[in-house]
């Protein structure tokens, strides 16, 4: 989540406006630069929005698809394509103008400079949210199987919240983001209010927000819940022949999920560690200096590992196709070329239904 980075865009678009200037004979080093972020991004975005708009479809079309699971991961497909059309346009943009200016005028240049960072993270928010409910919903299927789920993991409950939760804390976006004018200029910046300490208000509101409550404790929740799950799963054996195959056919779904799950979370978390640390350094232990010692090392490495974090808007799409074989054959029949795309995503997973294979032959002689 970039409310660190757009706190310093309007210092970091006048480096990028008053740098030297190059001979227009020779592609430099930054060019270069600007060229591949540009074309990785319209990738990422071309495959953030395709990706994300499958999974909505087969889960809408689909009604064997229909599960609190699969709506859950609907629902981050939802919050990861809106965060990908609003966040990902920008960097676009801003790579091809080499400039963070706000270029659009008037009253809506103030409603965009607010909205869309609120957006974005509400929808990053929004997938962290999901997890630790996939993770719970989880939980209460392989720990408590015989036992209705409590009301409040009900569907018609749970989405709600999950973005009410997700919008309370950034609804301070409309007040800190604003438009900052500098030499006729026009920059979206992130600045509290002058009857705070900012220095020290941004720092709080950075720590408790973004770290604490969207990262370090959705991340804690998750772990241990599917640490608890895996542990269960591994112990369990139902006496009994009829009950063995039953648990047999539950244990193999519900393996199946957990494993996409766990890959979802390890990815998500893949992606937004590296930023998330950068940022943390660059708020609390450099505060700065670092920045100003060394700024195009500096300035590289926090393009690259934006880009990292941004990766996660378009990756579970392709996960949900390489380890669910549901997804596949929806996919397959929606689009039929599909089939030779995917054909590699169904090589992948053969090593996992032999392991499934040879585990459900054990629990079904588990009485013997």
């Amino acid at each position: 989540m970039n409310v660190t980075s757009n706190y310093l865009c309007f210092t970091h678009s006048l480096r990028n406006t008053t740098g030297t200037l190059h001979p227009k004979s020779w592609i430099t080093s930054q060019e270069v630069s600007r060229i591949a972020f540009t074309v990785c991004y319209s990738i990422l975005l071309f495959l953030a929005v395709v990706g994300n708009v499958f999974v909505v479809v087969i889960v809408c079309k689909n009604r064997r698809m229909q599960t609190n699971i699969n709506f859950l991961i609907a629902n981050m497909a939802v919050s990861d394509l809106t965060g990908s059309l609003v966040s990902i346009p920008r960097f676009i943009s801003l790579n091809i103008n080499n400039s963070s200016e706000w270029s659009v005028p008037g009253l809506l240049a103030e409603i965009l400079c607010k909205t869309c960072p609120f957006i974005r993270d509400v929808s990053i928010s929004v997938s962290i949210e999901s997890m630790v409910v996939i993770a719970i919903d989880r939980f209460f299927a392989v720990v408590y199987p015989l036992k209705s789920k409590p009301r409040v993991t009900r569907l018609r409950w749970v989405l709600p919240i999950i973005w009410l939760v997700a919008m309370a804390p950034f609804s301070l976006y409309f007040v800190t983001f604003k438009i900052g004018y500098c030499k006729g200029k026009a920059f979206c910046i992130f600045s509290w209010p002058s009857i705070f300490d900012r220095a020290q208000v941004h720092h709080i509101y950075f720590l408790v927000t973004i770290v604490i409550l969207f990262f370090i404790i959705p991340f804690a929740i998750v772990s241990v819940l599917h640490s608890f799950i895996v542990w269960k799963m591994k112990h369990r054996c139902i006496p009994g022949e009829q009950l063995c195959e039953q648990e047999t056919r539950s244990q193999k779904s519900n393996s199946n999920i957990i494993k996409m799950a766990i890959v979802i979370v390890l990815s998500f978390f893949v992606c937004w560690f590296p930023y998330h640390t950068l940022t943390f350094f660059e708020v609390f232990v450099w505060k700065g200096y670092q920045k100003k010692s060394a700024p195009s090392f500096h300035s590289f490495t926090s393009d690259i590992l934006t880009f990292i974090s941004y990766i996660s808007l378009a990756i579970n799409p392709l996960i949900c196709f390489v380890f669910s074989s549901n997804y596949r054959n929806c996919l397959k029949k929606l689009f039929p070329f599909s089939l030779f795309l995917f054909n590699k995503a169904s090589a992948i997973n053969v090593k996992t239904q032999r392991t499934a294979a040879t585990h459900s032959q054990e629990m079904t002689n588990c009485n013997r």
